[in-house]
């Protein structure tokens, strides 16, 4: 069974938080990196030792990364800021900007194919399509449309999965498409000089396989577990101005002799405040703090819920084969508070959340791990 970590919780002072964003090893230890939003705009990565209980910056504080990556080969962390994407490696001081001189910006949703080899969706004109790059510079085009978003792409094996999304009247249209990259081979000759780099789509998404397709669904992240499980997160597209709370829904797509097939597992709602502009308890990454998890057969998500005067924040856990929902834990408040989804470490889910505020000065409450059978308490100090 394996123990949660309480990293903090309860109230918030104006956007502070903590959450573990990506596990590593180093000489068989398990370490974690910690982002810190503290403010609207400004972040700072922490790397946390749990042997030592060694809290310490990786990072320049004249950075405010978001996007953490762990790189395939484990050599460094990669992360996105002010749209252009940098690389750390452990043994660096300083991380290293990829410069990419094409006519693309907004890159978002960054995954690595090879330590070398990345690709995202990015926008070309006024539309986000799908793209790789080589830590050079180089840059390729997969799929784009004029008429249409292609976004969250995922490779495993030879194919290509992404979120294929437009405006229909007043709600978007999406829809899950796959299909083979016919010309794989070029992302793995991006660095050579002698090839032609073209912003041509090497897809033809006419002739890519539908998986899944809602009228109604703003679809907000993909996830391809395999080349035959995935789930997608969305919300309803038609959301209200005057509305508190959003509400997402997750799909569990499944592949068999007889096709592709969904359904609905769970639903939780967040408060608008996280994630919309101009709010001051806004997430700096939006809603990708908030996403579920999903390590073995559970799911992890976080859900906020509202009675009366009080504010509850919960995380709770999913299991795919029983359907059975579970709290992990949570915490209450008078105004916004927010736990933050977990990652794994070693046999331990480490979660975030909320700085709280007592006497003017903000720090973290102690958080818990397994010791002996029972629980030890520590309070981490910010560097």
């Amino acid at each position: 069974m394996w123990g949660v970590f309480q990293l903090f919780c309860i109230t918030n002072l104006n956007a502070d938080y903590l959450y573990p964003v990506v596990s590593y090893s180093v000489n068989n230890n398990e370490n974690v990196l910690l982002l810190h939003q503290n403010g609207l705009h400004k972040t700072t990565i922490l790397c946390w030792d749990p042997s030592t209980q060694e809290l310490m910056p990786v990072l320049s504080s004249r950075f405010s990364p978001a996007g953490v990556l762990l790189l395939p080969d484990g050599s460094g962390f990669s992360f996105i800021e002010h749209g252009r994407i940098y690389i750390k490696r452990w043994n660096s001081r300083s991380p290293k900007a990829i410069d990419i001189f094409e006519p693309i910006y907004t890159i978002e949703h960054i995954q690595w194919l090879t330590s070398d080899i990345c690709y995202f969706h990015a926008k070309y004109t006024n539309r986000f399509g799908v793209y790789a790059a080589h830590i050079s510079g180089d840059v390729i085009c997969l799929v784009r449309q004029d008429t249409a978003d292609c976004m969250y792409p995922q490779i495993v094996g030879k194919q290509l999965y992404y979120i294929e999304r437009s405006m229909n009247a007043d709600h978007y249209t999406v829809t899950i498409r796959c299909s083979s990259i016919p010309a794989l081979e070029r992302l793995w000759g991006l660095s050579d000089s002698s090839q032609e780099i073209s912003l041509m789509p090497v897809i033809d998404s006419k002739k890519a396989q539908l998986i899944m397709h809602k009228d109604d669904l703003a679809c907000i992240f993909l996830k391809m577990i395999s080349a035959k499980e995935g789930y997608v997160i969305g919300y309803d597209s038609s959301l209200k101005e005057e509305q508190e709370y959003v509400d997402f829904l997750v799909y569990y797509m499944v592949k068999d002799q007889q096709g592709w097939m969904h359904r609905k597992l769970f639903s939780f709602s967040i408060p608008l405040e996280l994630v919309v502009d101009g709010s001051p308890d806004r997430l700096f990454e939006s809603i990708v703090p908030c996403l579920p998890k999903k390590f073995g057969d559970t799911f992890y998500y976080v859900a906020v819920e509202q009675d009366n005067d009080c504010i509850r924040s919960y995380l709770k856990t999913y299991e795919l084969h029983s359907g059975t929902i579970s709290v992990l834990a949570s915490c209450e408040s008078d105004r916004i508070c927010a736990l933050l989804s977990p990652v794994k470490c070693g046999d331990i889910i480490l979660y975030g959340g909320s700085v709280q505020q007592y006497k003017k000065k903000s720090f973290l409450l102690p958080f818990f791990y397994p010791y002996n059978d029972a629980y030890k308490a520590h309070i981490p100090t910010i560097p």
